[in-house]
């Protein structure tokens, strides 16, 4: 048993390790890579998905709550962090103001 129980807290330290590298990925990927810096953004989006892929083979999460938590944390991280990687956020910042106005904006 003892065994048992020191896999799974190995298990849990390298979820957990993972989770954290997902959040300086995600905040990073955001905050400094340009569009045409693609050297950053692909090595920063595959060490994400890997810890994810990580994290989902360790099996220690305890259903899907953990993993809606991880998400939620993210989200929360990068709340008021200004996209690098879309100019959409201007034609969309557009969009609400012609709606706002009474205007379709696709007409």
């Amino acid at each position: 048993m003892d065994t048992t129980l020191a896999n799974m807290n190995y298990k849990h330290v390298i979820a957990v390790v993972a989770a954290f590298i997902i959040c300086i990925a995600c905040y990073t990927l955001v905050s400094i890579p340009q569009q045409s810096d693609f050297h950053i953004i692909f090595p920063l989006f595959t060490l994400a998905f890997g810890c994810y892929a990580i994290i989902l083979n360790a099996k220690v999460t305890k259903g899907f709550n953990t993993l809606i938590f991880l998400a939620l944390a993210v989200r929360l991280l990068l709340v008021f962090v200004f996209p690098n990687l879309s100019d959409d956020i201007y034609r969309f910042l557009w969009d609400g103001k012609l709606i706002g106005h009474g205007l379709n904006p696709y007409s």
